[in-house]
């Protein structure tokens, strides 16, 4: 999936994922003692952080792969994940080590990312989802 043209916002994070699995290259160059190491990672932390990039549109909040990950984790196991502004029941900023987390919590599960500067990507989805709750259509307007 490619870059949405309408962002206003962006920041390079990694997002938390259940289904992440490695692909059968990456489990070649890992070779056994790094299939154990992330083995023991994801089972630790439920899941594994992916790479990305994630947006803020008017209209959703996004999150995109990179592509290296996307060549190391097997097809379909990191699926693009793209959560409406509408369904978004809430925002929650949290600690975490180094960088810091946001859950971006809807109707369908929660998309996790993390990164640097996210007290105000938060903010500015918080802001987001407020203006698409009230109709406002956020900076442009509607």
């Amino acid at each position: 999936m490619s870059e949405p043209e309408d962002w206003t916002e962006k920041r390079v994070v990694n997002a938390h994922y259940t289904s992440a699995k490695a692909s059968f290259g990456a489990k070649l160059v890992l070779g056994l003692p790094g299939q154990l190491g992330v083995k023991t990672v994801e089972k630790a932390m439920g899941g594994l952080w992916v790479g990305g990039t994630a947006y803020l549109t008017d209209h959703s909040v996004e999150f995109h792969a990179n592509g290296l990950n996307k060549l190391f984790h097997a097809k379909g196991s990191i699926p693009e994940v793209i959560v409406p502004l509408s369904a978004v029941t809430e925002v929650v900023f949290r600690f975490g080590v180094v960088t810091k987390i946001v859950d971006i919590v809807s109707e369908e599960g929660t998309l996790s990312v993390r990164g640097y500067d996210m007290k105000r990507f938060a903010a500015a989805i918080e802001a987001a989802v407020a203006s698409s709750q009230t109709g406002t259509g956020g900076p442009g307007g509607t």
